[in-house]
């Protein structure tokens, strides 16, 4: 298969790897399900040898490139969404596969850490099931510490909207609101600053008298 063609390593022929790449993306949901099973049957190294292929292929391209390397971006811009989604496609043999071929962590796009990856995040949430790429679709290439910052950040705009609706719906039955609920309020005593602070601190006594000595 012309995917285990070794020249494909090199920059220079990117452009020709691409194109091969988006004829695979674009097979039929039926020819990627033959695939899959095709992918698991491979030998571990041929197939972490391709799966580390496509994860630096995707670094190349969201890192600038020197003119004369790669095409300009705005040419180009399907080459990652391409490779992300034959990438998923080994991600899919891998975890259908007993035991699975290579570890999950192996599949993490460690590039993806320093991308604004909130603008992945904003887009995938005004799109949602367009076609319109983002890596959030793609969850298995996101390290740890990138779903973290996506969690934490989805849980707020989930907070975000619960008290505006909140808000709405007093406001439309005409009640009172508590502008309050929309705030965290602390009260801070600045003479006793100190010994508030430690009494937080201080373990209640009824809890000393369980441990042991």
């Amino acid at each position: 298969m012309c995917l285990f063609n070794p020249q494909y390593s090199s920059t220079s022929t990117y452009v020709i790897y691409a194109h091969l790449l988006r004829q695979i993306a674009g097979l039929s949901e039926a020819d990627h399900h033959f695939l899959v099973h095709w992918f698991k049957k491979l030998s571990p190294r041929r197939f972490r040898q391709l799966v580390e292929r496509f994860l630096h292929f995707i670094s190349t391209r969201l890192l600038p490139a020197p003119p004369d390397e790669l095409p300009p971006l705005t040419r180009c811009s399907w080459w990652i969404p391409a490779a992300t989604k034959v990438l998923a496609l080994f991600n899919a043999a891998n975890s259908i596969s007993t035991p699975p071929i290579m570890s999950f962590t192996d599949f993490y796009n460690i590039t993806l850490d320093h991308i604004d990856i909130m603008e992945q995040y904003r887009t995938w949430q005004s799109h949602g099931n367009s076609n319109k790429f983002s890596f959030c679709q793609f969850p298995f290439i996101l390290s740890t510490v990138v779903k973290k910052a996506i969690i934490q950040r989805d849980s707020e705009q989930q907070m975000i909207s619960m008290a505006r609706q909140s808000l709405v719906n007093k406001v439309s039955r005409r009640q009172r609101v508590d502008m309050n609920l929309l705030f965290l309020n602390i009260k801070v005593r600045r003479a006793q600053l100190l010994s508030d602070s430690l009494d937080e601190v201080r373990p209640p006594n009824t809890l000393l008298k369980h441990c042991p000595l």
